[in-house]
């Protein structure tokens, strides 16, 4: 080989294998999640970094999850709604549009009591259809709407007002005709003019046409109320089937080209099913587990990995929907346009994550945990922590609006069961009440009252402070979080 062939060589080679080093160095993707600890939308990197919240005063914390389209065809907005359950029962809030900022858009939506769906056009437009109602009762669906919204105008182009009892058997599905910029729908009003069916088309530019049409013509909406049997295995396989996953616990991810095998954790508040959204690339996947042990699986709790089993963090609770409740940050979305983000997570991830094996601890034991009764003061947004027994006033919190909702108690005068820990050393307070589930409290002593300093993703079936108050352990069903004092006091927003 010639001197010259073999500078040829090392050139090519070179110039083939700095690609392949500055892909191993690509920084984690984007993400974004609902955060039912703080509200709003989270977006940062998978690994917490880079990371903002946008839109906590429009979209509130506390909800079961979300609904909707998620984000418009151009990246500029986000739409969704609340979802709240209770039991088997769901109530549906009011719709969000926003833009990358976090401010609300169409502020008239507020007026909408309860959302039954929301479309974005599937063209390209950033018009969002929202099939809505004015009626209190969430069971039913009087007093129902169809409204075609230009988000970028910030106007309604179109609107339809029917009336009718129960949605998926009385509505077709929508079809989008953007060709000829409208939409076509079915309806069958159940509740007069009984086998009369009619063809509603409404167009962009605000015309609306209601024709007589054919019991063939319309085809009832239909909900497949049968649970995945791949949810309930925890079975899925990655985009381009590089990697597939089979038993739920311990979870297996396993490379179908060279047969290596990953175990991965499970989530330490989850019970049953689990669900993967992958990454194109197959690089990432968020994971949802379910915290139900019925096969309704439910409400998942949200989490990141990566497909060398790496990287884990916890993100959450939500509902199901994923979009819009969770997921990978669409390419238009213009990074530049969102708010700054910051290194650290939003919401303060635990140094250091313990599983338990054996010995699941379905709700909060009161041989093992300290448990005290919770007792509140609506009026006057204070609550006072008590000896079960005594009913000695051990702790008194202040600056709250008491979150626990002692009117849905079987016995409110009783209190409601939560567990403590104090770190005297801080002065802090850890709390969990088992009935709302939202996360552990934490407080700080002023003037002899307690105030609200910081919550943290995780539940505290048992809570203690160790190492001379150096760190706060938290038990779930399924492992401890461990967090470090020094960075919840310098992650707490000042009040």
């Amino acid at each position: 080989m010639t001197r010259l062939a073999a500078i040829l060589l090392i050139i090519f080679v070179c110039g083939i294998s700095q690609p392949l080093q500055a892909q191993s160095d690509t920084p984690p993707p984007y993400l974004y999640y609902y955060s039912q600890l703080l509200g709003g939308l989270i977006i940062e990197r998978a690994d917490g970094t880079d990371s903002r919240q946008i839109a906590a005063d429009v979209i509130p914390p506390n909800m079961s999850g979300l609904s909707g389209p998620g984000w418009s065809p151009s990246g500029k907005y986000f739409a969704a709604y609340g979802v709240i359950t209770s039991g088997w029962s769901g109530y549906r809030k009011s719709p969000f549009l926003i833009d990358l900022k976090g401010h609300r858009i169409a502020d008239w939506l507020n007026t909408v009591v309860s959302t039954s769906e929301m479309q974005w056009s599937p063209t390209g437009e950033d018009i969002l259809l929202v099939i809505g109602s004015f009626d209190s009762d969430s069971q039913v669906d009087r007093g129902s709407f169809v409204w075609l919204i230009d988000a970028e105008h910030n106007k309604v182009l179109s609107e339809f007002g029917f009336n009718v009892d129960m949605l998926a058997y009385t509505m077709s599905e929508i079809t989008w005709d953007t060709a000829h910029k409208q939409i076509v729908f079915y309806l069958t009003p159940d509740n007069y003019n009984i086998g009369t069916y009619y063809r509603i088309t409404m167009r962009f530019d605000g015309t609306t046409l209601r024709e007589l049409a054919s019991k063939d013509e319309f085809i009832p909406r239909v909900f497949n109320l049968e649970s995945d049997p791949n949810i309930l295995e925890g079975r899925t396989v990655s985009p381009h089937g590089t990697y597939e996953t089979k038993a739920y616990y311990p979870l297996q991810l396993i490379n179908t080209h060279t047969g290596q095998t990953v175990d991965l954790p499970r989530h330490t508040q989850a019970i049953s099913c689990r669900d993967f959204l992958w990454r194109d690339d197959e690089t990432y996947m968020m994971t949802f587990d379910g915290t139900g042990t019925n096969d309704g699986c439910g409400q998942p709790t949200m989490g990141v990995t990566n497909s060398k089993g790496t990287l884990w963090r916890e993100l959450g609770s939500c509902s199901w929907s994923h979009p819009p409740c969770a997921g990978w940050l669409p390419e238009n979305v213009n990074l530049q346009a969102l708010p700054s983000g910051v290194p650290k997570p939003i919401q303060l991830d635990p140094i250091k994550t313990e599983s338990i094996e054996q010995n699941q601890m379905f709700g909060i034991d009161p041989a093992v945990a300290h448990v005290l009764n919770l007792h509140c003061n609506q009026q006057f947004s204070k609550a006072d922590i008590r000896d079960n027994q005594t009913q000695e006033v051990l702790y008194q919190l202040t600056g709250t609006t008491c979150p626990y909702n002692l009117s849905q108690h079987i016995m409110p005068e009783e209190g409601i069961q939560i567990v403590v820990a104090q770190d005297p050393v801080h002065h802090l307070l850890a709390t969990f009440a088992d009935e709302q589930g939202f996360g552990v409290s934490i407080w700080k002593l002023k003037d002899g009252l307690y105030e609200p300093l910081l919550k943290l993703n995780t539940w505290g079936l048992f809570l203690e402070f160790t190492d001379n108050n150096q760190y706060l352990r938290a038990r779930n069903y399924n492992g401890w979080k461990i967090y470090s004092v020094a960075d919840i006091l310098a992650s707490a927003k000042p009040q």
